[in-house]
C-alpha cells in the first residue's frame, strides 16, 4: 500500500465521518434542542481544529515534525479510548405526514 493510498483511504474515510457525524447528533437530540446541539457540535468542531493546528504549529516550531506525529497518535489514542464506551444510537423510524392539498 503506497502512500497515495494511504491519502485515498484517510480523506475518503474524512469525508464520510463529516457528513454522518452532524447525521447523527440531529438523529439523537431531542426536537426541542436539536438547534442547540447542532449549534454546540460545529462549534466545538471548529474549535478543535483551530486548537489542534495551532498545537501542532507550536509543537513543530519547538519540538520538530515528530512531535507533531506524536502528539496526534496519543490524541487518536485517547480518543479510541473515549469512543470505546459508547453506544450507537437507536435506529430511527422516519414519519412522512401528508397534508391535504388546499385549491
Amino acid at each position: 500500500m503506497g502512500r497515495g493510498d494511504i491519502m485515498l483511504f484517510f480523506f475518503i474515510s474524512f469525508n464520510v465521518l463529516e457528513a454522518t457525524q452532524p447525521s447523527i447528533v440531529s438523529k439523537i437530540a431531542p426536537l426541542s434542542a436539536k438547534g442547540t446541539a447542532m449549534g454546540v457540535f460545529s462549534s466545538v468542531q471548529f474549535l478543535g481544529a483551530f486548537f489542534g493546528s495551532a498545537m501542532g504549529g507550536l509543537l513543530m516550531q519547538i519540538y520538530g515534525g515528530n512531535a507533531v506525529f506524536v502528539f496526534a497518535v496519543c490524541m487518536l489514542l485517547l480518543w479510541l479510548l473515549v469512543a470505546s464506551g459508547m453506544r450507537p444510537p437507536l435506529p430511527l423510524k422516519t414519519m412522512m405526514y401528508h397534508l391535504p392539498v388546499f385549491e
